[in-house]
């Protein structure tokens, strides 16, 4: 009998680290984006002019003690971005368009406002935010990508929901004004999600409109969320 060392041959790792550095690659791009589109959105909100008018800031203060949102909100404008959205999280700033603010369709200035401080109480823009992070470290899963884009339109029925049920907006006008903002988003491109945002992509923004005509299945929603 031979005393000889069986030799037992190794796993290649040949395979294993093209993918690795694929998989290192792809988040890298990722976060390159999320990096840029913060900073897009940042400077966007530091150079846009505080907004002044008495009349607005009363409504948004109406609605923080509606929804009961205790944390100081910025209001701000600028023509830098054509669809309103909220940036950050401890200190929120709500950014409305210089058209919208200075229209004279308040009932659209009162549902975007409502909404956005609806996102405020539920610190939306942080769920986001780790959303955003889990899409770019699992990027190559598809069923993440599908999973965020229903969390992300349901989070906004839920606060078309509260929306209309706390600060007394009426699903008629509440409709109208998504519609408005439905007829300017097919004019524009519409960027993918990345702060809470009044607008949403267009068959979510159907979608909403259809809730509101239709009936709420909002425990639906929250079970989900």
């Amino acid at each position: 009998i031979s005393n000889s060392p069986v030799n037992v041959s190794k796993p290649s790792h040949s395979v294993y680290t093209p993918l690795f550095l694929s998989w290192i690659m792809g988040i890298m791009f990722f976060y390159f984006r999320y990096i840029k589109r913060f900073t897009r959105f940042y400077f966007i909100v530091k150079h846009a002019e505080p907004v002044l008018d008495s009349d607005i800031h009363s409504i948004l203060r109406d609605y923080c003690y509606k929804i009961k949102v205790f944390r100081t909100v910025k209001l701000v404008s600028s023509n830098q971005y054509e669809q309103p959205f909220l940036f950050g999280i401890i200190r929120p700033t709500i950014y409305i368009p210089y058209y919208l603010l200075h229209s004279d369709n308040r009932r659209l200035l009162k549902a975007i406002i409502a909404h956005e401080t609806v996102h405020i109480k539920h610190f939306d823009n942080l769920w986001i935010s780790l959303q955003q992070h889990l899409q770019t470290i699992y990027f190559f899963y598809p069923i993440v990508w599908y999973t965020n884009k229903q969390i992300n339109a349901f989070r906004e029925y839920i606060c078309d929901y509260h929306a209309t049920a706390t600060c007394g907006i009426s699903k008629t006008h509440y409709g109208e004004s998504l519609l408005t903002i439905l007829k300017f988003h097919r004019e524009q491109k519409r960027e993918a999600v990345f702060y809470s945002s009044f607008s949403s992509s267009y068959n979510s923004m159907c979608q909403r409109i259809q809730n509101l005509y239709k009936g709420w299945n909002i425990s639906r929603y929250h079970q989900t969320l």
